[in-house]
């Protein structure tokens, strides 16, 4: 099986270690993948070559590995099914967050994704607050919860983004009352 791919087509010419692989020209991206790495990001941002609709069709494209590929170049392919949620949810967020499943997103590592590039998709109740607070108070302050924040890690990044939330009987005032000092002296 292979996948020709014709150098005059390119947008931007390949580097020499791909160029010396061009045969009159052509070189097969699939032998080219198999030697010397899946570059998906670099055949998609300099030609209009579809390689992953090629795999998919002849069932050789690895899911595992580059799901990521599928959400960032081509998501008009994606299989909430056979995606790497746990792996590589938060390019889910990045590049097409209407495809987001919020039952297969991997919370616990990528949460923060969510809350820079899509908040309307946030869940509360799987939202990892004690590892990715940090992330909604920066990206997002309105879905903002005091209750849920994780204050002992996390104090400074409430001073510095949005002070007005602050709650200063959970403020961790022995490690971040640095923070107070530099971003919000005011009200104090």
């Amino acid at each position: 099986m292979e996948f020709i791919v014709e150098l005059e087509r390119l947008k931007t010419e390949p580097c020499k270690k791909y160029l010396k692989h061009f045969v009159n020209g052509r070189a097969d991206v699939l032998k080219l993948f198999r030697e010397l790495g899946e570059k998906y990001e670099w055949l998609y941002e300099h030609s209009d070559y579809d390689i992953i609709a090629f795999e998919i069709e002849n069932g050789i494209f690895n899911w595992v590995e580059h799901s990521w590929a599928i959400a960032q170049y081509c998501p008009q392919y994606f299989d909430k099914d056979k995606y790497n949620w746990e792996k590589y949810s938060c390019y889910v967020a990045m590049y097409c967050p209407e495809l987001l499943d919020k039952e297969k997103y991997n919370w616990e590592i990528d949460s923060w994704a969510v809350a820079k590039y899509c908040p309307e998709h946030l869940d509360k109740e799987k939202y990892n607050w004690e590892g990715n607070g940090w992330a909604i108070v920066k990206y997002c302050p309105e879905y903002f919860d005091k209750d849920r924040y994780n204050w002992k890690e996390h104090s400074y990044y409430v001073a510095m983004y949005c002070p007005e939330l602050l709650d200063k009987e959970k403020y961790n005032w022995e490690i971040d009352s640095w923070a107070i000092a530099q971003y919000c002296p005011e009200p104090f």
